[in-house]
C-alpha cells in the first residue's frame, strides 16, 4: 500500500456568553487518547468557542460513524453540553508509508499530494513546508548543474523525510492498537509522555521516539496503579462539578 489514509472530523462549539469557564478551559488544549478508538480527540479553546475534533487512522464504520464518534466525544465532556455545535467538517488525510511514489518525468509531488501526512497526530503542514524546501533546493541544484529535473530521482531527496514519517506510522500502529481503556496507563508513563511531547515539539526524531515508546508499552500496560491522569477542566460542568474521569 503506497499511501495510507487517516480521517479527521471537526466542528466549532460556540459557548454562550454567560458560561462561566474555568481559566484552565480557556487556556489549555486537550488531547484525549483514552476515549477514541484508533486515534484521539481534541478540544482547542478559542475566543468565543472551542474547536473540537477527532482523528483516527481507521475510518471504522464510515463517515456517519465519524460524526457519531464526534458527538459521543463531545458528550463525554460536560463543559461542552451548553455549547452550540456548528456543522461538522471531515476529510481524509494521506499519511506516508515510506513507499509511495513522489515523482515521474517532469512532475514531482510534495505535501499532501505526495502523501506526506504524519500518522500519529495527523499533522501535515510542517511536512508540506519541509518537502517544499527540499524540492526547491533540489530543483535549483539540478538546474545550476545544467540538467533537467527528473521526477523519478526526487524520491532519493525525500527519502530521509519519508523514513521519519514511516516511523511515525509505526508509532501510531503500536499505540492505537492498545484498547482505549488502557491508554491512560500509557499516558501515565513518564518515558512515553516525554517521548510524545519531544516528538510533537520537533525535539526528537520519530525513529528514536519509536524505540523509546515501543520498549515502554509492555511495562506501562502491565503496571497497575501508578501516576493518575490529571483531571481535565472539560470534565467539569459549568457549576464546576467533576464528571469523575481524568484524561491524559
Amino acid at each position: 500500500m503506497p499511501t495510507a489514509l487517516a480521517f479527521g472530523i471537526e466542528a466549532n462549539y460556540v459557548h454562550p456568553a454567560d458560561l462561566d469557564l474555568p481559566d484552565a478551559a480557556r487556556c489549555n488544549a486537550l488531547f484525549d487518547f483514552d476515549t477514541v478508538r484508533n486515534g484521539y480527540g481534541w478540544i482547542f479553546p478559542k475566543r468565543d468557542h472551542f474547536n473540537v475534533g477527532i482523528y483516527r487512522i481507521s475510518k471504522g464504520d464510515g463517515a456517519s460513524g465519524l460524526k457519531g464518534a464526534l458527538a459521543r466525544f463531545a458528550a463525554a465532556h460536560p463543559l461542552l453540553r451548553r455549547c452550540r455545535m456548528t456543522e461538522a467538517v471531515g476529510q481524509p488525510i494521506p499519511i506516508s508509508t515510506g513507499t509511495q511514489p513522489v515523482g515521474r518525468g517532469r512532475v514531482i509531488l510534495i505535501g499532501d499530494a505526495a502523501g506526506l501526512g504524519e500518522a500519529f497526530f495527523g499533522e501535515g503542514i510542517a511536512f508540506a513546508l519541509r518537502s517544499a524546501a527540499i524540492a526547491a533546493d533540489w530543483i535549483g541544484r539540478t538546474m545550476r548543474a545544467g540538467s533537467a529535473p527528473d521526477g523519478a530521482r526526487f524520491g532519493a531527496e525525500l527519502r530521509p523525510l519519508m523514513d521519519e514519517l514511516r516511523y511515525s506510522l509505526r508509532i501510531a500502529q503500536a499505540m492505537y492498537r492498545v484498547p482505549p481503556a488502557w491508554m491512560g496507563r500509557l499516558g501515565a508513563d513518564g518515558t512515553i509522555r516525554e517521548a510524545l511531547v519531544m516528538m510533537l515539539e520537533g525535539r526528537s526524531s520519530y525513529r528514536s521516539s519509536f524505540w523509546r515508546i515501543a520498549r515502554r508499552i509492555p511495562f506501562a500496560i502491565a503496571r497497575r496503579g501508578g501516576m493518575a491522569a490529571a483531571p481535565s477542566p472539560f470534565d467539569q460542568d459549568a457549576a464546576g462539578n467533576e464528571k469523575g474521569r481524568g484524561t491524559v
